[in-house]
């Protein structure tokens, strides 16, 4: 059955599309047969997908699912996957409680600032930690809460960071992935790192 890594965090705007896209797009860098469930209603990653279509850039196959599906459709990916990633809405708990006994691993993109700590933090109670990996996304050394920081700190939690780089909004923009638009630039070195970690 195929690997679940789950990318949540009730806030919205902290990146969760970009990551899914990416964590993806790096298992299948790796030789992987590997999907992409899209459960938000916007259908922003499969949007996504049919840009890099569109431009002849690979990308991994995107499924959209709804809520009432989870049980159904969900174990018959798995048979044809190695691993499944499943990028969530904001206000993900409907998500986060159906797939919390079958993820093996929980993505939590936290962007800098404080208000992103409350979603942070009520994303968190709802995740079992031994499973949880956050991604310190869209981070720039110098505009980065030292609140968020010493709090993330705190937590004691696995933690990978990506950088706020122009590459990913041209990536999302235009279609595929930083690792096939620009391989050799500080983008793709970030998802390469995290993907490491993710894949391991």
């Amino acid at each position: 059955m195929g690997t679940i890594i789950l990318v949540c965090n009730h806030k919205g705007g902290v990146g969760k599309t970009m990551l899914s896209a990416h964590i993806a797009a790096g298992a299948m860098r790796k030789g992987m047969r590997v999907a992409a469930i899209d459960t938000d209603p916007q259908g922003s990653l499969a949007e996504w997908h049919k840009r890099a279509e569109q431009s002849g850039h690979e990308f991994p196959p995107v499924y959209l699912m709804r809520p009432a599906n989870y049980q159904k459709e969900l174990p018959e990916l798995q048979k044809n996957y190695d691993a499944i990633v499943i990028d969530t809405p904001p206000s993900s708990a409907v998500a986060i409680e159906m797939f919390r006994r079958v993820a093996s691993l929980f993505v939590v993109p936290i962007t800098p600032g404080a208000l992103d700590l409350d979603g942070l933090r009520t994303t968190l109670a709802a995740l079992p930690q031994d499973k949880v990996h956050l991604v310190l996304n869209r981070w720039d050394a110098y505009r980065g809460a030292r609140e968020v920081r010493d709090a993330i700190a705190g937590l004691e939690l696995p933690t990978s960071i990506v950088r706020d780089l122009v590459a990913f909004r041209d990536a999302s923009g235009r279609g595929g992935t930083v690792l096939e638009r620009y391989p050799n630039g500080p983008a793709a070195d970030d998802v390469r790192e995290l993907s490491r970690v993710v894949w391991s």
